[in-house]
This record gives structure tokens, C-alpha cells and sequence, in this order.
């Protein structure tokens, strides 16, 4: 699966001790650089946002992210 690095256009609200992978939106932001939005219903029974999902951001245990902080991202090959 390949991996970027690209710009959060969200924030999470609190950390988490186990690594968590969010599904996530491709788009390109104002200046050009890619940057990713979280998809509503991260639940692990939501499949529907699975088959929306273009990456999954990971967000590594006890962190948070906030809007505009770069983020590790593994691109889904549809």
C-alpha cells in the first residue's frame, strides 16, 4: 500500500491508546498540496465510508491531529 505525507483539514478530539487508521478523502488544497478530510462514521461497522474512503490516515497512539498538522497516509487502490 503506498504511503504519503499529507496535510490534515480535520482535528480529532481526543487520543486513543492503540494506533487508529481513519478513513479519509483525497483533494487538493488551495496552494496546490494534498491534503485529507475525514469521512463521516468512522465506526468499524460503517462499510459504506469504506467504499468513499481514497486513503487511511494513521494516527499513532496517544496523539491527536489538528487542522493542518502532516500526517502519515496509505493510499487505497480502487
Amino acid at each position: 500500500m503506498p504511503k504519503i505525507t499529507a496535510k490534515a483539514a480535520f482535528q480529532t478530539k481526543k487520543a486513543i491508546k492503540r494506533r487508529e487508521f481513519l478513513r479519509v478523502a483525497l483533494e487538493n488544497g488551495e496552494t496546490g498540496e494534498t491534503v485529507v478530510k475525514l469521512l463521516p462514521n468512522q465506526g468499524s461497522a460503517m462499510l459504506g465510508t469504506c467504499t468513499a474512503a481514497d486513503a487511511l490516515c494513521e494516527v499513532p497512539p496517544g496523539q491527536t491531529v489538528s487542522e493542518g498538522d502532516c500526517v502519515s497516509v496509505y493510499l487505497l487502490l480502487h
